[in-house]
Order: C-alpha cells, then structure tokens, then sequence
C-alpha cells in the first residue's frame, strides 16, 4: 500500500528581551530617634495618577526599602507603617499627601536612590468599649477612625482587651469620626459620641504626636422580636416571619424561622417602627401580616428598643387561608 506523507511545520519562534525596571530605594527613620524603622511600606504611583500602583520591598531591620519594576517616567511615593508602631503616613518628600508630594524622575534599568524618610509618630485615639448591662469591658472590639465626612480610609489599631481598652494610631493631624462597629455582630454599631451614623457623629480633634484620651463607647446589643407561628399541617421549620422597617416593605431588615415547636426569634433589630409578615415556605398557607392584616400598611407592631425583646408577634392559620392570634 501507499504510506500517507506528514507534512511537518517547523516551530515558529515567538522571542522577546525583557528589560529591567527602574527602582525607587530609600532608607526609613524615626525623625525623633533617628533609629532604623522596619516595617514602612512604599507604593509607587505615576505622578497625577491614582489608579496604577507599583509596590516593593517593606522597610527592613536596617529601614531599607525598594521599589521595583518601574517604567520610565515620574512618580509620587507614598510610605505607610504596616507593621503597628504607630507612624503616620507621610508622601516623600515628607509632605502630608499626594497633591503636594515631590515627584521623582525614574529611568528604566536604573536605580532613583537616596529617597530617603524620617517618619514621625502619628497621634493617637484610645478610649475603653464597655457594655451597657454589665458595664464590664468587651475584650475584642476593633473601632476604627475615619477623616471627618469620608469612608475611604480606615485607620485602626489595637483592639480591646480585656478591660475594654483600646487605641487608634498612626493618624496625621486633623479631624476624625470613630466607628464602633461589631463586626460579629453582638453590638448595636454606634459612633462617637453615641450616635447612629457618621452623619451625626462628634468629630474628634487630633494633631500628630499626641494622644486623644477618653473616646470611650457604652455598647447595647440589638433588639429582637419573638413570637409564636402555627399552621394545621404545615412544617414549623418552613414557617418564617420577615420584619420590615416601617418605611420600607420591599426588602425584609431580617428575618427569622420557627422550630419544632413554633417559637421564632428575629434577632440583631436596631430601634424602630417594624411591620412583621408570615410565610409559610410550604406554600399550603396564605401569608399574613402581623395581627390578621392583609395590608403592610396595618401591621405595624410597634417599637423595637435596642437590648430588649419585643414579644408579640403572633400568627396562627387555620387550615385554609388564615386568623390572627
């Protein structure tokens, strides 16, 4: 027989000469002690950007850092203590941000040296995180402290410990809202000077170096709604009451689901006016609102308070259709 001919096509080479980046290397300091400071973070941006960043080496026990991979052009450096000591962030060339930092002219394979940085101690938030029951600390809780009017950056510190004590650090001067958020979720959030929200937070002056004292917070934990939920026929466990701010019946602020014997708790409610509606995820039952309402609008069930259990949000359907309570 004819044997069949391959055809072979020889391996096409896709080659490329990478270069060497530029790199930014400095030293870092402690301006009072003039000590090496381990730990300080450089990150790179092109000058009159925000969106591109280059990173590198943190500062080590030396204070020696580097930035690398650099395209040729210009660029602000920014420099951040990761490492806890409490050093406020500073743009070279010792300037408080990105606007007035002095730009640094890179050439790619080569090294921009000696940009170098005394760092200085930030000022200091500390205070004690107690609960309004017991009136002993709560170990564990992390406040957080934002520039006057702004969500962007978090600054944050030492959590409490087991008196309650704790501190915010590394912030440059200026005025600051501090946030004492749960995030496990035990403890109402609550701003400085117990407030519900920034908006109507207390502003608290700081100025570099120095320590704010006194920031403390008295934590409640949330309200809930408990309540009994029957059905003829129906499995407790699908059985489920939704509550609703009083101004938004769209989209349930939480919800809670019976057991066996059809108790239900809806947990973690902040004060206020709430509407509760039953479900029946069997979908054997017609699914009322609180107190034998068709209508959101009648079931309100009146206040919740925070730290309080509010119970009598009751249901009871019948085998067809459904009654109150």
């Amino acid at each position: 027989g004819v044997k069949g001919v391959q055809s072979v096509v020889p391996p096409i080479s896709i080659n490329g000469a990478l270069q060497p980046g530029g790199k930014l290397s400095g030293t870092v300091t402690d301006a009072l002690t003039h000590l090496s400071v381990a730990g300080v973070c450089p990150v790179a941006y092109p000058t009159g950007t925000s969106s591109t960043i280059y990173g590198g080496n943190c500062s080590d026990s030396s204070g020696g850092y580097t930035v690398v991979g650099l395209p040729t052009g210009s660029y602000k450096l920014d420099l951040s203590d990761n490492s806890g000591g409490g050093y406020a962030e500073q743009w070279w060339n010792n300037k408080p941000d990105q606007a007035s930092a002095t730009s640094i002219a890179v050439t790619i394979g080569t090294t921009a040296g000696n940009i170098n940085a005394a760092v200085h101690q930030g000022g200091k938030i500390t205070g004690r995180v107690t609960d309004a029951v017991t009136h002993l600390g709560v170990a564990g809780f992390c406040p957080g402290a934002y520039r006057t009017g702004t969500s962007d950056t978090r600054y944050g510190g030492a959590c409490s410990d087991s008196s309650g004590a704790y501190s915010i650090v590394g912030l440059p001067t200026g005025s600051f809202q501090v946030d004492f958020l749960d995030y496990g979720g035990d403890f109402v959030e609550q701003w400085w000077d117990n407030k519900p929200d920034q908006a109507s937070a207390t502003s608290v002056s700081v100025a570099q170096g120095v320590e704010v004292s006194a920031i403390n917070a008295v934590l409640v934990k949330p309200g809930s709604l408990s309540g009994s939920i029957t059905a003829a026929g129906a499995n407790p466990s699908l059985l489920c009451a939704s509550v609703y701010a009083a101004s938004n019946t769209w989209n349930p602020v939480a919800t809670g689901c019976a057991d066996a014997t059809g108790h239900y708790t809806v947990p973690a409610l902040p004060t206020g006016q709430y509407l509760v509606n039953f479900t029946d995820g069997g979908g054997t039952h017609i699914d009322p609102w609180y107190n034998g309402n068709t209508e959101a609008p009648s079931a309100n069930i009146g206040r919740v308070n925070v730290g309080a259990d509010t119970q009598h949000g009751h249901a009871n359907w019948a085998p067809v259709g459904w009654r109150k309570g």
